[in-house]
Protein backbone atom coordinates (compact mmCIF):
# COMPACT_ATOMS: atom_id res chain seq x y z
CA UNK A 1 0.00 0.00 0.00
CA UNK A 2 2.65 2.97 1.19
CA UNK A 3 4.63 1.70 -2.07
CA UNK A 4 1.33 2.91 -4.14
CA UNK A 5 0.50 5.98 -2.08
CA UNK A 6 4.04 6.93 -2.95
CA UNK A 7 3.69 6.65 -6.48
CA UNK A 8 0.88 8.37 -6.37
CA UNK A 9 0.74 11.31 -3.87
CA UNK A 10 4.61 11.31 -3.95
CA UNK A 11 7.22 11.08 -0.61
CA UNK A 12 9.15 13.50 1.47
CA UNK A 13 6.49 15.70 2.69
CA UNK A 14 7.21 16.25 6.76
CA UNK A 15 4.03 14.73 8.49
CA UNK A 16 3.54 12.46 5.16
CA UNK A 17 0.31 12.13 3.34
CA UNK A 18 -2.40 14.40 4.98
CA UNK A 19 -5.61 13.15 6.68
CA UNK A 20 -7.55 14.18 4.42
CA UNK A 21 -5.95 12.97 0.80
CA UNK A 22 -5.54 9.50 2.75
CA UNK A 23 -9.63 9.76 3.18
CA UNK A 24 -10.13 10.35 -0.51
CA UNK A 25 -7.40 7.52 -1.44
CA UNK A 26 -9.72 5.18 0.64
CA UNK A 27 -12.62 6.63 -0.66
CA UNK A 28 -11.06 5.13 -4.27
CA UNK A 29 -9.13 2.62 -3.21
CA UNK A 30 -9.65 -1.44 -3.71
CA UNK A 31 -10.22 -2.19 -0.11
CA UNK A 32 -13.76 -2.08 -0.50
CA UNK A 33 -16.67 -0.45 -2.37
CA UNK A 34 -17.73 2.49 -1.53
CA UNK A 35 -21.72 2.66 -0.20
CA UNK A 36 -24.64 4.33 -0.79
CA UNK A 37 -27.59 5.53 1.29
CA UNK A 38 -30.44 3.81 2.19
CA UNK A 39 -33.21 5.57 3.43
CA UNK A 40 -35.76 4.68 4.87
CA UNK A 41 -38.79 7.48 4.87
CA UNK A 42 -39.14 8.09 8.68
CA UNK A 43 -42.80 8.83 10.02
CA UNK A 44 -42.55 11.81 11.52
CA UNK A 45 -44.18 15.40 10.89
CA UNK A 46 -42.46 17.71 8.78
CA UNK A 47 -42.56 21.44 10.57
CA UNK A 48 -40.84 24.40 8.32
CA UNK A 49 -41.26 27.43 9.73
CA UNK A 50 -38.89 30.35 8.83
CA UNK A 51 -37.14 31.68 11.18
CA UNK A 52 -35.85 35.01 10.93
CA UNK A 53 -32.76 36.52 11.91
CA UNK A 54 -30.02 32.81 11.48
CA UNK A 55 -26.74 34.05 11.53
CA UNK A 56 -25.35 31.01 11.44
CA UNK A 57 -26.53 27.05 11.21
CA UNK A 58 -24.20 24.18 12.99
CA UNK A 59 -24.33 21.11 11.92
CA UNK A 60 -24.08 17.26 13.52
CA UNK A 61 -22.19 15.31 11.89
CA UNK A 62 -22.95 11.30 11.95
CA UNK A 63 -26.31 10.48 11.25
CA UNK A 64 -27.18 14.18 9.55
CA UNK A 65 -24.17 15.50 6.95
CA UNK A 66 -23.04 12.25 7.45
CA UNK A 67 -25.45 8.59 6.48
CA UNK A 68 -24.33 5.97 9.25
CA UNK A 69 -25.66 4.19 12.45
CA UNK A 70 -23.49 5.82 15.12
CA UNK A 71 -23.11 8.65 16.81
CA UNK A 72 -19.35 9.47 16.19
CA UNK A 73 -19.24 7.86 19.91
CA UNK A 74 -15.62 6.41 20.56
CA UNK A 75 -17.26 4.13 23.21
CA UNK A 76 -18.38 1.81 20.55
CA UNK A 77 -14.62 0.85 19.66
CA UNK A 78 -14.43 -0.49 23.31
CA UNK A 79 -18.11 -3.02 22.91
CA UNK A 80 -18.00 -6.70 22.26
CA UNK A 81 -19.10 -7.40 19.19
CA UNK A 82 -18.27 -9.67 16.60
CA UNK A 83 -18.42 -5.97 14.10
CA UNK A 84 -15.56 -4.54 16.29
CA UNK A 85 -13.39 -7.34 16.78
CA UNK A 86 -13.24 -7.99 12.50
CA UNK A 87 -12.15 -4.17 12.01
CA UNK A 88 -9.73 -4.86 14.65
CA UNK A 89 -8.54 -8.17 12.32
CA UNK A 90 -8.64 -5.98 8.58
CA UNK A 91 -6.45 -3.11 10.12
CA UNK A 92 -4.12 -5.57 11.25
CA UNK A 93 -3.79 -7.17 8.19
CA UNK A 94 -4.28 -4.03 5.90
CA UNK A 95 -1.07 -2.72 7.72
CA UNK A 96 0.74 -5.66 8.14
CA UNK A 97 1.22 -5.31 12.28
CA UNK A 98 1.52 -8.97 13.13
CA UNK A 99 5.17 -9.68 12.57
CA UNK A 100 6.04 -7.35 15.59
CA UNK A 101 3.28 -8.56 17.78
CA UNK A 102 3.97 -11.19 21.00
CA UNK A 103 2.96 -14.60 20.97
CA UNK A 104 -0.24 -15.36 21.86
CA UNK A 105 -3.17 -17.52 21.71
CA UNK A 106 -5.88 -14.59 20.75
CA UNK A 107 -5.95 -13.72 16.76
CA UNK A 108 -3.55 -10.59 16.07
CA UNK A 109 -6.68 -8.70 15.61
CA UNK A 110 -7.96 -9.46 19.34
CA UNK A 111 -4.70 -9.28 20.48
CA UNK A 112 -4.24 -5.69 19.46
CA UNK A 113 -7.76 -5.04 20.28
CA UNK A 114 -7.57 -6.54 23.85
CA UNK A 115 -4.54 -3.76 23.98
CA UNK A 116 -6.49 -1.01 22.55
CA UNK A 117 -9.32 -1.66 25.52
CA UNK A 118 -6.53 -1.87 28.49
CA UNK A 119 -5.23 1.75 27.41
CA UNK A 120 -8.79 3.43 26.12
CA UNK A 121 -9.80 2.14 29.86
CA UNK A 122 -6.79 3.42 31.75
CA UNK A 123 -8.30 7.11 30.08
CA UNK A 124 -11.33 6.79 31.08
CA UNK A 125 -10.45 5.96 34.60
CA UNK A 126 -8.42 9.21 34.34
CA UNK A 127 -11.09 11.02 33.47
CA UNK A 128 -13.54 9.80 35.55
CA UNK A 129 -11.15 10.32 38.49
CA UNK A 130 -10.74 13.87 37.51
CA UNK A 131 -14.79 14.63 37.54
CA UNK A 132 -15.97 14.05 34.03
CA UNK A 133 -19.27 12.56 34.03
CA UNK A 134 -19.08 12.06 30.16
CA UNK A 135 -14.90 11.07 29.35
CA UNK A 136 -14.17 11.15 25.63
CA UNK A 137 -11.30 9.07 24.09
CA UNK A 138 -9.16 10.72 21.95
CA UNK A 139 -8.85 7.81 19.58
CA UNK A 140 -5.68 9.07 17.71
CA UNK A 141 -3.87 9.00 20.74
CA UNK A 142 -4.77 5.50 21.55
CA UNK A 143 -3.24 4.51 18.37
CA UNK A 144 -0.33 6.41 18.91
CA UNK A 145 0.63 4.59 22.27
CA UNK A 146 -0.06 0.46 20.04
CA UNK A 147 2.09 2.18 17.13
CA UNK A 148 4.76 2.57 20.02
CA UNK A 149 4.83 -0.57 21.52
CA UNK A 150 4.71 -2.39 18.05
CA UNK A 151 7.75 -0.44 17.18
CA UNK A 152 9.42 -1.87 20.08
CA UNK A 153 8.67 -4.86 18.35
CA UNK A 154 10.09 -4.03 15.26
CA UNK A 155 7.39 -2.54 13.09
CA UNK A 156 8.06 -0.69 10.40
CA UNK A 157 6.11 1.75 7.96
CA UNK A 158 6.49 4.69 5.07
CA UNK A 159 7.03 7.43 7.55
CA UNK A 160 7.78 9.76 4.16
CA UNK A 161 3.65 8.62 2.92
CA UNK A 162 2.04 8.43 6.23
CA UNK A 163 3.87 10.33 8.57
CA UNK A 164 5.41 10.03 11.59
CA UNK A 165 3.65 8.00 14.27
CA UNK A 166 1.12 10.80 16.14
CA UNK A 167 -0.18 11.57 12.23
CA UNK A 168 0.10 7.70 10.85
CA UNK A 169 -1.89 6.73 13.94
CA UNK A 170 -4.66 9.33 13.02
CA UNK A 171 -4.68 7.58 9.51
CA UNK A 172 -4.83 3.93 11.04
CA UNK A 173 -7.90 5.21 13.46
CA UNK A 174 -9.66 6.22 10.17
CA UNK A 175 -9.34 3.11 8.32
CA UNK A 176 -10.65 1.21 11.61
CA UNK A 177 -13.23 3.51 11.75
CA UNK A 178 -14.10 3.11 8.28
CA UNK A 179 -13.40 -0.70 8.37
CA UNK A 180 -15.98 -0.65 10.94
CA UNK A 181 -18.48 1.03 9.00
CA UNK A 182 -18.50 3.22 6.30
CA UNK A 183 -20.23 7.01 5.89
CA UNK A 184 -21.95 8.46 2.70
CA UNK A 185 -23.62 11.84 2.33
CA UNK A 186 -26.51 12.07 2.67
CA UNK A 187 -28.65 13.35 -0.35
CA UNK A 188 -28.53 17.25 -0.54
CA UNK A 189 -26.22 17.96 2.13
CA UNK A 190 -24.13 19.28 -0.57
CA UNK A 191 -25.82 21.20 -2.25
CA UNK A 192 -27.64 22.73 1.15
CA UNK A 193 -24.21 23.65 2.32
CA UNK A 194 -23.79 25.75 -1.14
CA UNK A 195 -26.86 27.28 -1.17
CA UNK A 196 -26.35 28.50 3.31
CA UNK A 197 -22.91 29.82 1.96
CA UNK A 198 -24.01 31.81 -1.26
CA UNK A 199 -26.53 33.55 1.25
CA UNK A 200 -23.99 34.63 3.35
CA UNK A 201 -25.21 32.23 6.36
CA UNK A 202 -22.27 31.10 8.43
CA UNK A 203 -21.83 27.16 9.04
CA UNK A 204 -19.45 25.35 11.09
CA UNK A 205 -19.90 21.43 13.03
CA UNK A 206 -20.59 20.01 16.44
CA UNK A 207 -20.57 16.64 17.35
CA UNK A 208 -18.89 13.88 18.89
CA UNK A 209 -16.12 13.06 16.63
CA UNK A 210 -12.65 12.26 16.56
CA UNK A 211 -9.17 14.22 14.64
CA UNK A 212 -10.61 12.12 11.25
CA UNK A 213 -14.13 13.30 11.26
CA UNK A 214 -13.30 16.02 8.84
CA UNK A 215 -11.53 13.85 6.88
CA UNK A 216 -14.31 11.50 6.78
CA UNK A 217 -16.80 14.66 5.70
CA UNK A 218 -14.39 15.91 3.00
CA UNK A 219 -14.17 12.45 1.28
CA UNK A 220 -17.53 12.25 1.86
CA UNK A 221 -18.35 15.40 -0.18
CA UNK A 222 -15.72 14.89 -2.60
CA UNK A 223 -17.66 11.75 -3.68
CA UNK A 224 -20.86 13.63 -3.98
CA UNK A 225 -19.08 16.19 -6.60
CA UNK A 226 -18.24 19.03 -3.97
CA UNK A 227 -15.19 20.84 -2.41
CA UNK A 228 -12.20 18.64 -1.42
CA UNK A 229 -12.23 20.86 1.80
CA UNK A 230 -13.78 21.81 4.96
CA UNK A 231 -13.05 25.69 4.38
CA UNK A 232 -15.00 25.75 1.32
CA UNK A 233 -18.41 25.28 3.40
CA UNK A 234 -17.28 25.71 7.39
CA UNK A 235 -15.39 28.34 9.14
CA UNK A 236 -12.88 26.83 10.94
CA UNK A 237 -13.18 28.20 14.64
CA UNK A 238 -16.90 27.19 14.47
CA UNK A 239 -16.05 23.29 14.40
CA UNK A 240 -16.16 21.72 17.59
CA UNK A 241 -15.28 18.04 17.91
CA UNK A 242 -15.46 16.54 21.42
CA UNK A 243 -12.24 14.56 20.77
CA UNK A 244 -11.19 18.37 21.41
CA UNK A 245 -13.14 19.23 24.20
CA UNK A 246 -12.17 16.43 26.22
CA UNK A 247 -15.50 14.91 26.98
CA UNK A 248 -18.68 13.57 24.90
CA UNK A 249 -22.11 14.96 25.11
CA UNK A 250 -24.60 15.54 26.46
CA UNK A 251 -21.86 17.03 28.65
CA UNK A 252 -22.36 20.82 27.66
CA UNK A 253 -18.68 21.24 27.23
CA UNK A 254 -18.82 21.18 23.41
CA UNK A 255 -21.57 23.55 23.13
CA UNK A 256 -20.05 26.14 25.38
CA UNK A 257 -16.85 26.14 23.35
CA UNK A 258 -18.98 26.96 20.02
CA UNK A 259 -21.19 29.66 21.64
CA UNK A 260 -18.16 31.47 23.12
CA UNK A 261 -16.94 31.47 19.36
CA UNK A 262 -20.09 32.97 18.29
CA UNK A 263 -20.37 35.30 20.79
CA UNK A 264 -16.84 36.47 19.83
CA UNK A 265 -18.23 37.34 16.34
CA UNK A 266 -21.19 39.05 17.77
CA UNK A 267 -23.94 36.30 17.24
CA UNK A 268 -26.04 35.24 20.01
CA UNK A 269 -27.18 31.69 20.80
CA UNK A 270 -31.01 32.87 19.39
CA UNK A 271 -29.67 33.52 15.99
CA UNK A 272 -27.45 30.31 16.26
CA UNK A 273 -29.86 26.96 14.39
CA UNK A 274 -28.28 23.26 15.08
CA UNK A 275 -28.92 21.14 12.60
CA UNK A 276 -28.89 17.59 14.09
CA UNK A 277 -30.34 13.92 14.17
CA UNK A 278 -30.66 13.20 17.69
CA UNK A 279 -33.49 14.93 19.36
CA UNK A 280 -31.91 14.88 23.18
CA UNK A 281 -28.10 15.86 22.06
CA UNK A 282 -28.80 17.80 19.13
CA UNK A 283 -31.99 19.32 20.02
CA UNK A 284 -32.85 19.43 23.97
CA UNK A 285 -29.08 20.49 25.02
CA UNK A 286 -28.49 23.29 22.35
CA UNK A 287 -31.81 24.29 23.01
CA UNK A 288 -31.55 24.94 27.02
CA UNK A 289 -28.73 26.75 25.87
CA UNK A 290 -30.71 29.59 23.59
CA UNK A 291 -30.05 28.08 20.27
CA UNK A 292 -32.60 27.49 17.75
CA UNK A 293 -33.02 23.99 16.53
CA UNK A 294 -33.63 21.54 13.21
CA UNK A 295 -34.49 17.91 14.10
CA UNK A 296 -33.46 15.72 10.82
CA UNK A 297 -34.98 13.14 10.67
CA UNK A 298 -33.76 11.83 6.80
CA UNK A 299 -33.98 8.61 7.39
CA UNK A 300 -35.37 6.09 9.97
CA UNK A 301 -32.55 4.38 10.54
CA UNK A 302 -30.56 7.06 11.71
CA UNK A 303 -32.92 9.57 13.60
CA UNK A 304 -33.19 9.75 17.21
CA UNK A 305 -36.09 10.33 19.25
CA UNK A 306 -34.99 8.67 22.70
CA UNK A 307 -38.49 9.15 23.83
CA UNK A 308 -37.49 7.53 27.14
CA UNK A 309 -34.64 10.17 28.11
CA UNK A 310 -36.60 12.89 30.05
CA UNK A 311 -34.78 15.70 28.51
CA UNK A 312 -35.88 14.31 24.78
CA UNK A 313 -39.18 13.79 25.61
CA UNK A 314 -39.74 17.79 26.49
CA UNK A 315 -37.71 18.91 23.71
CA UNK A 316 -39.63 20.54 21.01
CA UNK A 317 -37.35 21.59 17.86
CA UNK A 318 -38.07 24.60 16.04
CA UNK A 319 -38.17 22.46 12.90
CA UNK A 320 -38.46 19.17 11.78
CA UNK A 321 -37.24 18.33 8.40
CA UNK A 322 -36.84 15.13 6.21
CA UNK A 323 -35.09 16.89 3.22
CA UNK A 324 -31.79 18.73 3.33
CA UNK A 325 -33.32 21.57 1.03
CA UNK A 326 -35.53 22.03 4.22
CA UNK A 327 -32.55 23.25 6.12
CA UNK A 328 -32.04 26.01 3.64
CA UNK A 329 -35.76 27.13 3.63
CA UNK A 330 -35.88 27.13 7.48
CA UNK A 331 -32.82 29.36 8.58
CA UNK A 332 -33.07 31.86 5.85
CA UNK A 333 -36.67 33.03 6.64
Amino acid sequence: MAGFLRRLFGGGRKNGLSLHDYALFLETSHWTSPVEPTITRARVPQITPRLPGIKAVIWDVYGTLLYCHHEGESRRFLEETDAVGEAFEVTVEHFRMWPAMSKSRLSPGAYLWNQFQELAGQVVVEKNVRGNEHPEINLGNIWHHLIQRLQKGGFAYDAGVLGPPPSFAQKVALFCDETLERTALFPGAREALTALKERGILQGLACDGQVYTGAQLVKALARAGGARSLGAYFDPMLCSFSYEVSVARPAPALYRALLKRLRDRGIEPREVLIVGNNLGLDVALPAAMGCRTALFAGSADTVRLQQDSGAAHRARPDAMIIEMEQVVEVAAG
